[in-house]
């Protein structure tokens, strides 16, 4: 993300960390933003603030071009919620590799993880506690993912 307030910087940073630590050992891998993530269906690519691949499957090495995240988390901007939510995440859910869509709110304590279950999309709000990412089997602690983040 080009331009990131300290808010969304300090949220990717705790991301990697908690992410990093729960998938240590596993054949799933975290990616960070700059890892393109290739729509064959829709002919576009979007670079997510992180991605997790189980495994990557890397079609453009020298570019880093993914195409099948298995979750994919976007951290929000007053300037890209709308978008992030509506037109990317249409494009997104045409991967078959997705199962979850973490959004990370940057200037409340919100995450939303829309999850697919029996080919439905469901969401699950968190403000508190830990947020659960089904497809990979990870918690994060709300405390720790927002531990630096100053909210208005």
């Amino acid at each position: 993300m080009a331009g990131a307030s300290r808010n969304q910087l300090e949220l990717q940073s705790a991301l990697a960390t908690e992410i990093g630590a729960a998938l240590k050992g596993r054949p799933c891998r975290l990616l960070g933003q700059d890892t393109k993530v290739w729509i064959d269906k829709t002919n576009v690519y979007f670079y997510p603030d992180a991605t997790i691949a189980c495994p990557p499957n890397f079609v453009d090495d020298a570019n880093g071009v993914i195409d099948n995240p298995t979750v994919i988390f976007e951290v929000l901007s007053t300037g890209t919620a709308t978008f992030d939510r509506s037109a990317k995440f249409a494009d997104y859910r045409s991967l078959s590799s997705l199962r979850d869509y973490v959004l990370i709110d940057s200037e409340r304590r919100v995450v939303e993880v829309f999850s697919l279950e029996d080919g439905e999309w469901l969401v699950r709000s968190y403000e508190s506690g830990s947020m659960r990412i089904p497809s990979v089997n990870v918690d994060v602690d709300l405390d720790e993912l927002y531990r630096h983040v100053v909210l208005k």
